[in-house]
């Protein structure tokens, strides 16, 4: 039974410690994630940032897109085979963040490339 303590444990450390060492490339782009450049967003991506990288507020590149709207940001991080199933600590996807700020388009796009992952996931 301790055993079990000790792995759940390790398992909650080192999810913690990863949350909180993004690098740099990582923070540019959340930083321009946010701010909706894709030129930016792509250089970011170009130069190794992990497009599935939680922050310490546990939100991806995804999440921020689709919470602020930004469409083309959203469509790129798909392209690049992002993880749109990664739920934040309240629970939500970016499907959700969207939905909560009427961003109708982006729900639409996100729908659609799920159905699509679970026909298809090539």
């Amino acid at each position: 039974m301790n055993f079990i303590k000790v792995i759940i444990f390790l398992v909650g450390f080192l999810s913690v410690f990863h949350v909180n060492a993004l690098g740099i490339q990582e923070k540019k782009l959340f930083e321009n994630v946010k701010s909706g450049i894709l030129r930016n967003v792509r250089q970011a991506l170009d130069r190794g940032a992990d497009f599935n990288a939680i922050d310490e507020c546990g939100w991806t590149a995804l999440h921020y897109a689709a919470y602020f709207g930004h469409l083309n940001v959203v469509i790129e991080l798909l392209d690049m085979k992002c993880n749109s199933r990664i739920k934040t600590p309240q629970g939500k996807t970016a499907y959700d963040l969207a939905k909560e700020q009427q961003h109708t388009s982006i729900m639409i796009e996100l729908f659609a490339r799920s159905a699509v992952d679970s026909i298809c996931p090539f």
